[in-house]
């Protein structure tokens, strides 16, 4: 006999009976023996959940992991339902809805969704499994806390922004549960040296109802093209949270002249030169450009410089247009002798003979005065000499000799608005 086996406490004990035919046979028979049978246990299933114990505010859910085992070889499919302890308004489900146990236990998650207006407390729900006429229960336990006012922070993003320009992003505020006071906004940029420059948000504080304001990024002509990272920070008491805005820095839109077709040209005073050259746009530029033409020199008369045409607009579709650069010079030119010195010098004889031909015919008793008039004719012509006559280089001609010779620089910039291109140059050379 097996002690532990057969163990049946203050009973006698005797050999095992026989089972034959059905039936079971006493090796000793006493009126007063038990025959105690020991069988199997049935099959059934053991339900569990985890954690035990799930804290949420009102309006959001609270998840657990339900298992069932199966013993004996439980093979069965267990329903799952949950029972009573439910807050009011609130509703659990299960993912699945039914399990089947194998050879090793088997999960489902309860989720229970609880309403905004939950009332604080903790909530003992029951969990039921039930298969065929069985069912077994567990408990669980949910934490229903005060909501917490508070607030969430999100921005407008990305933002792409040309080097030297600005652009901005909407950063708002989402207050919860009644959250009803100031935030205070800061901004700051990484990513790269020179990184942008992020303006104080405007506004920098944001109380409920108002819930945006605007962040300003700045960019200079020598910032990098890249990828940088706005980080946006709202503070309120003892709450902080950030939002972050990618920007994107891509080169400049701008404009430029080609190199000027010849570099160098030589005229003659009085000869004029044309140049080529040609505007184009780069990175996007659209709008007007006009020119600009500088010749430096103290010399006189200078040369002059225009453009043609005098400006180009600059589009999406047309991107390009040529120039024609014309510089003109000044010719040498002669003086004339002076009319005046020449009008009168002409005076005196001119009116000699006029005064000659009147006295010719008068009476001879005015020969005096005829004699008179031809000298006065005589001084005339001398004079006339004196101030006129001869090639002598205090009285005569002379003149002004044009553009003076030399190499003139010029110098042509194209110009938009408060932009402007990297200037070119070209040589006119006056023999």
């Amino acid at each position: 006999m097996n002690s532990s086996r057969d163990n049946v406490a203050n009973f006698a004990k005797f050999n095992p009976p026989t089972i034959a035919n059905g039936k079971v046979y006493l090796g000793t028979f006493n009126p007063s023996a038990q025959l105690l049978v020991y069988g199997l246990t049935s099959p059934y299933f053991m339900l569990g959940a985890s954690p035990n114990t799930v804290t949420v505010t009102g309006g959001s859910p609270g998840t657990y992991t339900v298992s069932v085992s199966g013993v004996n070889g439980f093979t069965s499919a267990v329903n799952l339902t949950c029972g009573s302890g439910l807050p009011s308004g609130a509703s659990c489900s299960f993912n699945p809805a039914s399990v089947t146990p194998g050879g090793s236990p088997v999960t489902s998650t309860l989720t229970i969704n609880t309403a905004s207006g939950t009332s604080a407390n903790t909530y003992d729900v029951t969990v039921t499994g039930t298969s065929a006429s069985v069912s077994h229960n567990t408990f669980v336990a949910l934490v229903v806390s005060s909501p917490t006012v508070n607030f969430s922070l999100s921005a407008t993003s990305p933002v792409t922004v040309s080097a030297g320009a600005s652009a901005t992003s909407t950063v708002s505020i989402t207050p919860t549960n009644g959250f009803s006071s100031a935030v205070t906004l800061t901004c700051a940029v990484s990513g790269g040296t020179p990184a942008p420059t992020c303006l104080p948000p405007n506004p920098n504080a944001i109380t409920p109802p108002q819930t945006s304001a605007v962040v300003s990024v700045q960019t200079s002509a020598s910032t990098p093209p890249g990828s940088y990272t706005v980080t946006v920070t709202g503070t309120s008491g003892s709450l902080s949270h950030q939002s972050t805005v990618a920007v994107t820095v891509t080169p400049a839109a701008s404009f430029s002249l080609s190199t000027p077709n010849p570099a160098s040209v030589n005229v003659k005073a009085g000869a004029s030169a044309t140049f080529a050259t040609t505007l184009t746009g780069a990175n996007g530029f659209t709008g007007n450009v006009s020119f600009t033409c500088a010749i430096s020199t103290s010399a006189q008369p200078a040369p002059s410089c225009t453009a043609s045409p005098a400006s180009i607009t600059l589009s999406s579709a047309n991107n390009s247009g040529p120039v024609t650069l014309t510089v003109g010079t000044t010719a040498p030119q002669a003086f004339l002798r002076s009319l005046r010195a020449i009008y009168f010098a002409l005076l005196f004889p001119i009116s000699g003979l006029t005064l000659l031909s009147v006295g010719i015919q008068a009476p001879r008793k005015k020969n005096i005065l005829g004699s008179l008039l031809l000298g006065l004719v005589i001084l005339g012509l001398v004079f006339l000499g004196a101030c006129g006559g001869g090639n002598s280089s205090a009285t005569g001609g002379g003149g002004t000799g044009g553009t003076p010779p030399g190499s003139y620089i010029v110098t042509v910039t194209a110009v938009s608005g408060s932009s402007s291109s990297q200037p070119i140059t070209f040589t006119l050379n006056v023999q």
